[in-house]
């Protein structure tokens, strides 16, 4: 029998793997041209085995809104920016705490590789996450991504940005932000 924590918990890992694999492939593959003209004399960045080192740990979201709080101010408009403002406000969004997760639980889409460890000498991209904050029904979610993609020993692009997920025919699609 599974606990709510349990329950919770792996919903927590779906979001993850929704929105990096959503993420990766509306955001990554746009970008890889223009990487691949930054990053390499040679052009030899290999787009067929894109290396994703993802962070096994889970930050505690009230936290990183307590110490960056304009990160969390003006990502919406309208209904959505209703929904995230109240997910903000919710109780549960003050009692998630740090966790340690198994990101091989994490399942990539094509042309990603998941590693457990890197070199600044390869090119990678590099996501840690926050911890999952729902609604009440679980139908929208908050995540919090830290991004880099490091290419030719230089960190090409990075930023940290809270995303709304809202959860379509059993699966959570990200909202983009203004």
């Amino acid at each position: 029998m599974f606990s709510c924590k349990n329950l919770y918990e792996q919903e927590e890992i779906k979001v993850i793997t929704d929105f990096t694999n959503s993420y990766l492939k509306k955001e990554h593959f746009e970008k890889l041209e223009n990487y691949k003209l930054i990053c390499s004399e040679n052009e030899k960045l290999d787009s067929s085995n894109l290396k994703i080192y993802i962070s096994d740990y889970l930050l505690p979201i009230s936290k990183i809104r307590k110490d960056k709080k304009w990160l969390f101010d003006g990502n919406y408009s309208g209904n959505d920016s209703i929904i995230f403002r109240n997910i903000l406000d919710s109780k549960k969004f003050n009692e998630l705490s740090y966790r340690e997760f198994n990101k091989s639980e994490i399942q990539l889409i094509e042309n990603y590789n998941l590693i457990d460890n890197y070199s600044e000498e390869e090119d990678f991209v590099g996501i840690k996450f926050s911890r999952v904050c729902f609604d009440e029904n679980k139908e929208n979610a908050i995540l919090l991504i830290e991004y880099n993609f490091n290419c030719d020993k230089l960190n090409v692009s990075g930023f940290e940005r809270p995303y709304l997920l809202k959860k379509m025919n059993n699966s959570w699609k990200y909202i983009p932000t203004k």
